[in-house]
């Protein structure tokens, strides 16, 4: 009987702390997404870059990378974090078409990797 219930309790732990980790990497995505959604924004609307901006969104980046890297596949966080460390360069040559591109590929990897991570039959089987 004691068995049964330490099985359980064990179960319960690994169980409550894996849905605390898809919960706070769901945060962290929704965060950086909105931040580079905002410099995104902002590149689209000024036709130039915010260096306050590209500064949040790579601070905001190196913040979340490292609790990401734990719980993801390095593979698919390889691209964003080429990408976001590539934004300061493109804003101090002024390219930015390749600012754009560079967030909006981050900000779609991002979001595949909430889709991916998501709890459904899909993503199980």
């Amino acid at each position: 009987m004691k068995r049964i219930i330490g099985a359980i309790v064990i179960l319960a732990v690994i169980f409550g702390t894996s849905i605390g980790i898809n919960h706070k990497l769901n945060d962290n995505i929704e965060k950086m997404t909105a931040v580079a959604a905002e410099g995104r924004d902002y590149a689209k609307k000024y036709g130039r870059t915010d260096p306050r901006l590209t500064e949040k969104i790579v601070g905001t980046w190196d913040g979340m990378s490292i609790f990401m890297a734990a719980f993801l596949p390095h593979g698919e966080l390889d691209g964003i974090e080429i990408g976001f460390m590539n934004i300061p360069d493109y804003e101090d040559q002024e390219l930015t078409d390749e600012y754009l591109e560079s967030l909006n590929e981050c900000i779609n990897r991002l979001e595949h990797i909430k889709e991916s991570e998501k709890v459904t039959f899909k993503n199980i089987f």
